[in-house]
């Protein structure tokens, strides 16, 4: 009998730690040092577990929240459960005596002690959701309350000091095409603001990998240990004051990701991602993003030559990628497709039919026969014929895919 019993006592000292490390296998802290929030989610969770144990399961049923309000016998029931627990937890399982556990203080929750950035983060949080008049009011009453030290959220003036330095300037427009008669669809007087985060092209992926790299260094796995991939994407939108006032804003944004980042993390599309450097105030036309554009797209082609362990790819809207290759607008009537020789309409013709995409050669090909026959047209004028940008699209649009077709019969 006696071997029975230390059997008994040995098998219960292993599974009961076993059973309640089960129930704890999604909490992570212990509950003193949990915040005020998440106290309560404990609490509520526990005390719906609580009443389960002592609640008429059919008249819960029938009479719900009636049932349980102002129920005096039902609280009774809870105390002596909850009594019992006690006894149970802290003589059965702790072996203390409950005459000597006296501590009947509540502790108050820890504070949390953040680094300047991420108070800086917090703080911003708060701005955005508040004036900055909000904001102060906010602030004060929190720490009035006693629920934050006076260090726990910065001021409006210290998170004006913790932003990027942010430099605004005049862009002037560019003309494209050297046409005296292109001045109904491009102006070289016309200015637009902009403004961009302090620094080059390559200070700006330097912060976004930065930042990237300081929200995954708790978790080794994820870190960006092979070469990096940054995708850039210009992007205009309206912004409406009021009806009659309408503005767009040109967003130029980079994100910075890498292969097993996306198999470790999964999605990559988050804000923590993603940098806006630079935003301009204007339409999207080639003559105002060229003179923008070009150094960025300059300093990319230095740092893929330099740097091996960098990706750098151009993500961009249809509309984008049609002003930034100079490309005749999607709207065109016979080969409106930038990469392939397909006119408008074969598919829906011929079920049967099969794109051509176009190599990059043959490109370049085109390309340099578009500039030639401009050259030429502008070095030598027709009295009687007016020759613009217009007119040179519209003969891209009609005649040059119809040269491209040629010179592949020619080839093969």
């Amino acid at each position: 009998s006696q071997q029975s019993t230390n059997q008994y006592r040995c098998g219960y000292r292993t599974k009961f730690p076993e059973e309640v490390l089960k129930e704890c296998s999604i909490i992570r802290k212990s509950y003193t040092n949990l915040c005020m929030r998440i106290r309560q989610n404990r609490v509520n969770s526990f005390a719906q577990k609580v009443l389960a144990q002592v609640v008429c399961k059919k008249s819960l049923k029938e009479n719900g929240m009636a049932y349980l309000e102002n129920n005096k016998s039902l609280a009774d029931d809870v105390e002596i459960f909850l009594d019992a627990v006690k006894e149970r937890i802290i003589q059965g399982v702790l072996r203390i005596n409950l005459n000597d556990v006296s501590c009947r203080e509540i502790p108050r929750p820890p504070e949390i002690n953040l680094e300047p950035e991420e108070q800086h983060k917090k703080a911003l949080q708060f701005l955005y959701m508040n004036n900055q008049r909000g904001y102060n009011h906010m602030r004060k009453l929190l720490i009035d309350y006693d629920f934050i030290s006076a260090n726990g959220l910065p001021t409006c003036y210290n998170i004006q000091k913790l932003c990027p330095k942010v430099e605004e300037f005049v862009v002037k427009s560019q003309c494209i095409y050297d046409d005296p008669t292109a001045s109904d669809t491009q102006s070289t007087d016309d200015q637009v603001v902009a403004a961009k985060l302090h620094g080059s092209y390559p200070d700006h992926v330097n912060i976004l990998s930065k930042r990237c790299k300081r929200k995954l260094q708790d978790d080794s796995a994820n870190m960006y240990n092979e070469k990096e991939i940054v995708l850039d994407s210009y992007d205009g939108a309206h912004h409406t004051n009021n009806v009659k006032k309408k503005r767009n804003i040109i967003s130029f944004s980079s994100q910075l990701l890498s292969e097993q980042t996306v198999h470790q993390i999964g999605s990559s599309a988050e804000s923590a991602n993603i940098l806006t450097w630079m935003q301009e105030l204007g339409q999207e036309k080639a003559e105002t993003l060229f003179p923008l554009l070009k150094d960025v797209y300059k300093s990319k082609h230095q740092l893929s030559t330099i740097d091996g362990n960098r990706v750098y790819y151009d993500m961009h809207d249809g509309k984008m990628l049609y002003i930034l290759t100079q490309h005749s607008l999607y709207n065109r009537k016979h080969h409106p497709f930038i990469l392939c020789t397909c006119k408008r309409g074969d598919a829906v013709r011929d079920p049967n039919y099969v794109c051509k995409l176009i190599p990059h050669e043959q490109h370049l090909n085109l390309w340099y026969r578009s500039k030639r026959r401009w050259e030429h047209k502008r070095t030598n004028p027709n009295a009687n014929e007016k020759y613009d940008a217009k007119h040179h699209n519209d003969w891209i649009d009609e005649k040059i895919q119809e040269y491209l077709i040629l010179e592949f019969i020619q080839i093969t």
